[in-house]
């Protein structure tokens, strides 16, 4: 009897050990997935940012070449009269 006694103690601390692995194993799982889901929130909120600063930039690049047109249209302008007031050449 003593035997079995032994080998019921001998699973019952094996038994103990894989517990407190799996409670280690989820421990690790639910930071894991915690900081995973830190990263995805960054992630997004970088992406969201770009996105933002990226249409800004857009906006002002447009807004610059329609300005540089007009300018184009106002130099084209005043040539063609200072042309056209010193006369045929």
């Amino acid at each position: 009897m003593a035997k079995v006694t032994v080998r019921v103690r001998n699973m019952m601390q094996m038994v103990n050990i894989l517990l407190l692995q799996a409670i280690a194993s989820a421990d690790i799982i639910r930071d894991n997935t915690d900081k995973l889901k830190e990263a995805v929130f960054n992630a997004i909120t970088m992406t969201q940012n770009v996105v933002t600063i990226t249409a800004a930039l857009q906006m002002a690049m447009a807004h610059q070449k329609k300005v540089i047109e007009a300018v184009k249209g106002v130099n084209k302008a005043t040539e063609e009269m200072i042309l056209a007031k010193r006369g045929p050449a």
